[in-house]
């Protein structure tokens, strides 16, 4: 779509390119850089006011793109001839090759498409008939920036400021610089000014509000939105900010209005939804206010299948009230894949198979590559014969391309695996996660050898605080059923599993180089504790209290959890060692830590694990062991033993469903196929009392 956009300006048929961006956008509204390129197409057409509004929905999509608001820079802050288009500017820079600004706004409006070469030209142009004029420096220090030359583009702007301080395109310049060295204050603040001093420029707020939400202050950011959403024509993305800003600022009851607002004008946005479900369960908004409002918008909205999936979620599993909602969603959408599928997969959880295979043909007639569709009818032909169910997925299997091929892996090698041909089984897992491996992190790194376990000297225990609020960390390796416990500890407002999603903190309990660096001094335990507590406002933990999922543990963290966190504990969650590798092979992990091979995932495994006995062994913090053997798919079990293992009195959530994983002992299974994994790991099981066959 860009490539014909581009085409197009470049032809001079801006409507063509207006109409091209209209189709993009049509399958892409959330898309900043359609909303971008229509921008450039309408102001190439004249239309200056329709290019603002764009760029303006495209800032609030992306608000940190220096190019969009260079963009609308160049119509709104008063330099010479910015509501005419770009050939008028050609005529004009022709008829009078003097015309500075002409040339400086050419420059302008070619680095905002992106072209960098013809930016450059165009300021050298400009060079040619003012070469000491500060303004200059915008393009320079812009393109500087495009190519990561940050010192350079501070060295340029900087300068150029001193010569014209009261300049708004160069503050407005610096503050990009200063975004890109991490200067948030700084470009705060020069942000500010301009938003203040410059008419037309109240969209600056998004990316102010940005830039204090980045130091912090939450409640400021979402202060900083409140003027833009009065407008009754305030776009659902911005209403969406502000929601997400005040849930993080741990102010649920203001989110609800933004988000809800939100929900009415863009109901199937896959991205309010979550938002929301948070504020309910933030704000504890009662079921039934819950129930009422999803029915309003599915008054007007019933044909959007995330509102009915959401709605089925404030139902018992597999109820009679649960099976009424679906069969409202498939009246309403009666060919909806989603719809057949939620009936599919009650039917197959109430052992329905015969039925379930009846809805799945259904999703398969709108969606003929859903592997969960697949798997059903595979299911009831392996009821009848083994031989079929293999073949069935191995012919879908060898048709298939890209990311189906690997759900039809995972789904043919539990078929062998159920098959008793476990050598197979373990064949594909092993492929497929080798494959999987360059897009998953790597094995976070082990403090010492694996055979060692220095009784070292570690650093005192600190004194504790009564009035410091304690933190509870929670890790448990791959395959251990970690995220099960996460589930039921997401009940509490203090939880965080944000180390697991892309946004996640980039501090030292995050950063697998703290490993080597806390072992070696270089990294200064205070620190790094210092740095964890100023980033907990950001992550909206405003009293100290959280309950921290971990990615990664290592007994490297006691350097700086013994002196600095005294009062914190770790919940450990754990299995047999043999059945969380077959598990972490068979299905994966939360963490997203890739194995190359399973003797290699094993050999870490027993690394780490020794770091965990070490630590128990020697009581180096306070901690817990949370053994799931046994109990892995008993939700009220878990629970207990959470209470057990913490004090906490967890309530049980309804909207939780842990999905059935392999039981205690099944490695035993596959003790031939994975002997020597198996075998690495046999003296760490021992040594936390797992039997040995």
């Amino acid at each position: 779509m860009q490539d014909k956009i581009i085409e197009a300006l470049r032809q001079q048929t801006p409507e063509r390119a207006i109409a091209t961006a209209d189709e993009w956008l049509a399958v892409a509204s959330d898309n900043a850089q359609a909303y971008r390129w229509r921008a450039i197409a309408r102001q190439q057409a004249g239309d200056a006011e329709g290019a603002v509004d764009d760029i303006d929905r495209a800032i609030v999509l992306s608000p940190e793109d220096s190019r969009l608001h260079m963009l609308r820079a160049s119509l709104l802050l008063g330099q010479q001839r910015t509501d005419e288009a770009t050939d008028a500017l050609n005529r004009a820079s022709q008829a009078n090759p003097n015309e500075f600004g002409a040339y400086v706004l050419q420059a302008q409006l070619a680095f905002a498409r992106g072209d960098l070469q013809q930016a450059e030209e165009f300021n050298r142009l400009a060079a040619r008939v003012e070469p000491d004029h500060p303004r200059l420096a915008l393009i320079d220090s812009m393109v500087a920036l495009q190519r990561n030359e940050v010192d350079r583009a501070l060295r340029l702007i900087s300068q150029a400021i001193e010569r014209a301080p009261e300049d708004a395109h160069l503050r407005h310049a610096a503050g990009f610089v200063y975004m890109a060295k991490q200067h948030w204050g700084f470009a705060e603040q020069a942000f500010r000014r301009v938003r203040e001093e410059v008419p037309g420029t109240e969209r600056l707020r998004t990316l102010i509000s940005g830039l204090m939400a980045r130091q912090g202050r939450l409640v400021d950011a979402a202060d900083e939105l409140e003027p833009l959403l009065d407008d009754a024509n305030a776009p659902p993305s911005l209403l969406q900010v502000a929601g997400r800003l005040r849930l993080q600022a741990g102010q649920p009851e203001r989110a609800l209005p933004r988000l809800l607002a939100a929900f009415a004008k863009a109901p199937s946005d896959p991205q309010i939804l979550p938002l929301l479900r948070q504020a309910w369960q933030a704000g504890g908004t009662a079921v039934g206010e819950v129930r009422a409002q999803l029915e309003a918008a599915l008054a007007t909205a019933s044909g959007v299948d995330a509102l009915w999936a959401t709605r089925l979620t404030l139902e018992p599993v597999d109820s009679e009230e649960a099976l009424a909602v679906i069969d409202r969603w498939l009246q309403a959408m009666p060919d909806s894949p989603a719809g057949w599928s939620a009936r599919m997969n009650l039917q197959r959880r109430s052992g329905d198979l015969e039925q379930a295979e009846a809805s799945a043909k259904r999703v398969l007639q709108a969606s003929p590559g859903n592997a969960e569709a697949h798997a059903v009818i595979a299911e009831r032909l392996r009821q009848r014969d083994p031989e079929l169910a293999i073949a069935y997925l191995q012919e879908l299997r060898d048709k298939a391309i890209g990311p189906g091929r690997a759900v039809l892996d995972r789904w043919l090698a539990r078929m062998h695996a159920d098959s008793g041909r476990y050598e197979e089984a373990i064949a594909l897992w092993s492929g497929q996660a080798k494959e999987q491996a360059a897009n998953l992190l790597p094995l976070p790194p082990v403090s010492h050898p694996v055979d060692q376990v220095p009784r070292g000297a570690w650093p005192e225990m600190g004194e504790v605080d009564p009035e410091q609020p304690v933190a509870l960390f929670l890790w448990g390796a791959p395959g251990s059923g970690v995220e099960r416990v996460a589930a039921e500890l997401g009940a509490f407002t203090a939880f965080r599993d944000d180390r697991l999603q892309p946004n996640a903190p980039v501090d030292g309990f995050q950063r697998y180089v703290s490993i080597e660096e806390l072992s070696s001094g270089q990294l200064d335990g205070a620190e790094m504790i210092r740095e964890w507590r100023e980033g907990l406002p950001a992550r909206g933990i405003h009293d100290g209290r959280i309950i921290e999922w971990l990615l990664w543990w290592d007994n490297a963290l006691l350097h700086a959890l013994r002196p600095h966190l005294p009062g914190s504990r770790l919940l450990v969650v754990m299995r047999d060692p043999r059945d969380m590798l077959l598990e972490w092979l068979a299905f994966g992990t939360p963490s997203a830590i890739g194995m190359l091979s399973p003797l290699q995932a094993a050999q870490w495994m027993r690394a780490v694990l020794w770091k965990i006995m070490e630590m128990n062994r020697d009581q180096l913090l306070g901690h817990a062991l949370l053994k799931l053997d046994g109990i892995e798919d008993d939700r009220q079990a878990i629970i207990e033993a959470i209470r057990e293992a913490t004090g906490l009195e967890v309530p049980q959530r309804a909207d939780v469903t842990a999905a059935k994983f392999f039981p205690a002992g099944h490695w035993r299974r596959y003790a031939q196929a994975l002997e020597e994994p198996f075998a690495v790991l046999a003296p760490v099981a021992a040594a936390f009392g797992y039997k040995e066959t």
